[in-house]
């Protein structure tokens, strides 16, 4: 199965909403905790995610498991700076993120991105994926880390200009 996401809004809530509505996921929007529960007839494990603040947002996957290989693009809207990191603790598959004609595969670990670039997140039949991502759009930046972060959008044309960075092995 393959799902492409091109978000709209730079709300964590309202993208990771269109990616339960794909793949019909229960979703329980009542409190400011989200919990969205893959459905049987695709697999088990659930995402989590709130966003934490204005402008910054916690995602926690929990033993995501598909029942076939899912293969999920991600085209982040060059319009919406954000820095993305993410902690791997088992991915039962591949991440692929591409900028600037440059492509980076990961399989473990952690990675940094930011702004412009395309993910394509591969999950394999049956594979165990628990990962925790931190989202930092340019709105939390400017108002609490501008004087340590160089705002997003003062690099050229509010696109990555080659951010990205990756921790092959925790511990």
């Amino acid at each position: 199965m393959k799902i492409t996401i091109n978000p709209v809004s730079d709300r964590l809530t309202d993208i990771l909403r269109e990616f339960g509505k794909i793949m019909n996921f229960s979703n329980e929007n009542d409190s400011e905790d989200k919990l969205i529960q893959l459905s049987e007839a695709y697999g088990s494990g659930s995402v989590w995610y709130r966003e934490v603040i204005n402008g910054m947002g916690l995602v926690i996957v929990k033993n995501l498991k598909f029942n076939s290989t899912v293969e999920i693009t991600y085209n982040a809207n060059e319009n919406l700076p954000v820095y993305i990191i993410t902690f791997i603790k088992n991915l039962g598959g591949q991440f692929t993120v591409s900028y600037e004609n440059k492509s980076h595969t990961i399989t473990q670990g952690a990675y940094i991105i930011c702004s412009h670039y395309k993910e394509i997140d591969t999950f394999l039949p049956n594979k165990p994926t628990d990962y925790v991502s931190i989202i930092i759009f340019s709105e939390y930046i400017e108002k609490y880390l501008k004087s340590y972060i160089k705002p997003l959008s003062e690099h050229e044309n509010h696109k990555n200009s080659g951010h990205f960075n990756q921790i092959k092995t925790l511990t």
